[in-house]
């Protein structure tokens, strides 16, 4: 006869896939989440038509504690920390059938293959004579929205409230924001692509809110240009 947590056994291993889903989280961060990673890497060319977007420094496997969000059950597994992917026309799908980024330059009925660091999303330039791109980890870049970062019970860094070095002109429309150790020109309307809206809004101004030492900690919800967006 089976117990009840012989079926959550079963039910939350039918869940499971090489790749966590809705409804499963993380226990801890694993190590592909570590802040200590960069938040940015170059996909660099192996062949013609591939590329590998490998974040340099993660060890290929590791063991995770998984946990069914409904019932709480938890598992630990060994996973992969590199995925392999292909891209057809404006998408990337990984080898488990979820997106994993988007490319440009692909040629109809052509395909960009590549590997890249699980935790981070791609995008791919196919139009050159080699593939070349970029690959951000979740939750950052201009794709931060569609590629948030994996759900983590215990993640002491989803409590931290970043910070961004950013400067709006009020004479123009232009503002100025250095992120990653990159610098970024951009309009107003484009700001969204890359600074979250704040989680406190006592102190805004303008585009952004600021925290009780000034510092910039995201857009301000109810400014014109994104408010109702």
């Amino acid at each position: 006869m089976r117990t009840n947590k012989h079926i959550a056994g079963l039910v939350f291993g039918l869940l499971l896939s090489p790749l966590v889903q809705a409804g499963v989280a993380y226990v801890e961060p694993p190590v592909f989440m570590s802040p200590q990673l960069p938040t940015q890497g170059q996909c660099l060319p192996f062949t013609h038509t591939d590329v590998t977007c490998d974040i340099p420094g993660v060890p290929y496997h590791t063991r995770v504690i998984l946990q069914d969000q409904q019932s709480g059950y938890t598992e630990v597994q060994d996973e992969k920390t590199v995925v392999q992917f292909n891209c057809r026309d404006s998408i990337c799908v990984d080898e488990y059938g979820g997106l994993v980024g988007q490319a440009t330059g692909v040629k109809p009925g052509g395909i960009v293959r590549g590997s890249v660091t699980r935790g981070y999303y791609v995008m791919v330039d196919g139009s050159g004579r080699l593939p070349k791109g970029v690959t951000h980890k979740r939750g950052t870049g201009p794709l931060a929205t569609q590629y948030p970062p994996y759900l983590v019970v215990n993640n002491p860094q989803a409590n931290a409230v970043p910070v961004y070095d950013l400067y709006c002109d009020p004479n123009d429309d232009w503002c100025y924001l250095t992120q990653d150790g990159r610098d970024y020109k951009l309009s107003r309307e484009e700001l969204p692509r890359y600074v979250k809206m704040a989680p406190n809004t006592e102190r805004c101004w303008q585009e952004v809110c600021v925290d009780q030492n000034q510092q910039i900690i995201g857009l301000n919800p109810t400014y014109h240009l994104w408010a109702g967006k």
